[in-house]
């Protein structure tokens, strides 16, 4: 037991020290693309957030954590002036943006009354595709280090490239309604950013959400891209920042393990200690106790003493007490078998055995005269038993056939 404690202590000692030391670790760089507007990584949105307010009237941002269709009935409940409740931008930023068919509609009956609405995703949900018209491909750009963006001009002349890092831009939209605006493509002439108009309003598409991430909000050339793509909207509208993509299709953010698994030092404890418990339930969760000595049950040796006391008749040439016990045995199976009283073994008891047992009368017979003259004689031959024995045995192999 001490030993088990003091390999125990020491364990414990040394994890203390693992994760002391890997706490003062320099952290890596987080480069998971979460488009969240409290994340400081390259590819959060904090950023454009606390920008919003200089860009659109020293407004701020309001964080709707609801389903557009419980926002639009909020919005109905605390405001009466139907204008003021479309004056307003509506800014849905994420990797995937999954709608149902409800909130897509209000979010296009809202825009059709003159609500400005930007979809920035590099998935969109089959609803929303449907409704606008429009389909997004995606495109590797293999071999290259950075891929570029351009701003569409009405002459088509080449306007000043951005660049921005490998594989965060290579969505585009493949298919797109016949009065959209294409406002920037790539390098391959393909449209990232589209103005579709609805009603009174406009539903903005872009394909490239990572431009708005603060990496690229931190670069000196391709920040002037986000704040043209941002000053397409109305500076003078209220902006609705949508977190509720990011809270259904990002549940991990509200578990309990989401600060350990996120933080190195404290996810190796973690795990460290999970296999801990492991090893501690495979090993010390056995019994300790001596081995139970397996006792084996009492062997049925009745064949065997038969057939040993019927060597012993066999071997003082018993002969005829040998055959009083197969005629006792075989009068016991008349009885159990067939119902049939063995005292008297006269014709009838003959006709009787020989209908029941389905055999001969003649064979009955022969073998009932042999059994009583066994009966009658005080000694009897070898060859005598052998005769009745071979009768009795015939009779039982026609009885069971």
């Amino acid at each position: 037991m001490r030993k088990t404690w003091l390999i125990s202590v020491i364990l414990f000692v040394l994890l203390c020290i693992v994760v002391i030391l890997e706490g003062d670790a320099p952290q890596p760089i987080d480069w998971s693309p979460t488009l969240a507007y409290k994340d400081k990584n390259p590819f959060g949105t904090y950023i454009l957030f606390e920008r919003l307010p200089d860009l659109f009237a020293n407004q701020t941002p309001q964080v709707c954590q609801v389903s557009p269709f419980e926002q639009e009935n909020q919005l109905r409940t605390l405001q009466t002036d139907t204008n003021t409740i479309l004056k307003k931008t509506w800014l849905i930023i994420n990797r995937e943006i999954r709608l149902g068919e409800v909130d897509t509609q209000v979010l296009i009956r809202n825009a059709q009354k003159g609500m400005h609405i930007l979809l920035a995703a590099e998935i969109f949900s089959p609803t929303i595709q449907q409704k606008l018209n429009f389909e997004v491909s995606y495109q590797n750009f293999l071999g290259k280090d950075s891929t570029t963006l351009y701003w569409a001009s009405p002459n088509q002349k080449i306007t000043t490239p951005f660049s921005y890092k490998r594989n965060t831009i290579d969505y585009y939209f493949e298919k797109y309604p016949k009065n959209a605006t294409i406002l920037a493509y790539n390098n391959y002439q393909k449209p990232v950013f589209l103005a579709v108009p609805c009603g009174k309003g406009i539903v903005w598409l872009c394909s490239v959400p990572l431009v708005l991430g603060n990496y690229n909000l931190l670069h000196p050339q391709n920040i002037q891209f986000s704040e043209r793509l941002l000053s397409c909207l109305p500076a003078d509208y209220e902006i609705i920042w949508d977190e509720y993509q990011r809270q259904t299709l990002n549940a991990i953010e509200n578990s309990i393990f989401r600060f350990i698994l996120k933080t190195q030092p404290l996810r190796w404890a973690f795990y460290t200690a999970i296999t801990a418990i492991l090893l501690f339930i495979v090993f010390e969760g056995k019994r300790k106790q001596k081995a139970i000595p397996i006792i084996l049950p009492p062997t049925n040796t009745s064949l065997e003493f038969v057939q040993l006391i019927g060597k012993l008749y066999y071997l003082y040439k018993d002969h005829k007490n040998i055959a009083e016990k197969k005629i006792q045995y075989f009068f016991e199976f008349l009885r159990t078998h067939f119902y049939l009283k063995t005292q008297n073994l006269d014709e009838e008891f003959c006709t009787t055995l020989a209908t029941k047992a389905d055999i001969p009368l003649q064979e009955v017979k022969n073998l009932l005269q042999n059994i009583e003259t066994v009966q009658r004689q005080v000694r009897i031959t070898e060859n005598e038993l052998w005769q009745l024995n071979d009768k009795i045995e015939r009779f039982y192999q026609k009885i069971n056939q």
